[in-house]
């Protein structure tokens, strides 16, 4: 790909830097958000500035933000600055952390938070959630490795009514047994399954200049 295809696309997999990878156009609501994920990404990239709040769509951190109470407990699967944001609004957090670097860098920022249990695990512990009662979690944030193995296990543990945030659901659309749509497949029959509902988010982010998507089902 030369240099102004790609600055117009992001990569070889997207139509356009306004499109997901599965070819949805974001539509004009989300493009308000454009200029803010541009001046993200330029600051991230020069100075190294990464803003706390979480990477996935802005529409979704903004349904999030109304929805989270302090006597939630949240299960977040992969860390970053989602972490922090989270680790401010809810009651309890658990955070599983499988890349070493990301660890330490956030154990740092979170000490004296004794309601963050944050965790460097292994990958064939990472997905572990049996120490939780079934219907004891009010958020499942899925963003880091195995995420169908994530989703399989947390199911059960999401209280009625609850959320399961799955991002970067338009990854591996070429690739129907792949571990993102495995995961997006066993969300989505849950959701039938316990009649509940879902929304893909499809929009910017922060710290990146393209569209993305995700998937929120409620219980």
């Amino acid at each position: 790909m030369n240099s102004m295809n790609r600055l117009f696309r992001g990569s070889e997999r997207r139509k356009t830097r306004f499109h997901d990878e599965r070819g949805n156009l974001i539509d004009l609501q989300g493009v308000v958000y454009a200029p803010r994920a541009l001046a993200g990404t330029f600051v991230r990239k020069l100075f190294d500035v990464r803003p706390v709040r979480p990477w996935i769509s802005y529409r979704a951190v903004k349904f999030l933000d109304e929805k989270i109470t302090p006597a939630w407990r949240v299960i977040e699967f992969g860390s970053g600055m989602s972490t922090l944001w989270f680790a401010r609004r809810c009651g309890f957090l658990h955070s599983i952390e499988i890349n070493d670097r990301w660890y330490q860098l956030l154990s740092r920022r979170l000490e004296g938070a004794k309601h963050v249990r944050y965790e460097l695990r292994s990958l064939d512990q990472y997905c572990d959630v049996s120490d939780y009662a079934d219907a004891s979690v009010d958020l499942a944030f899925v963003d880091g490795a195995w995420r169908s193995r994530c989703v399989e296990n947390v199911l059960s543990k999401i209280r009625p009514g609850g959320f399961l945030y799955l991002d970067n659901t338009d990854l591996e659309g070429d690739q129907p047994d792949g571990d993102i749509p495995r995961a997006e497949a066993l969300a989505l029959n849950a959701c039938k399954a316990r009649g509940g509902t879902y929304r893909y988010f499809v929009d910017f982010r922060p710290g990146r200049f393209e569209v993305t998507q995700g998937l929120l089902v409620q219980f």
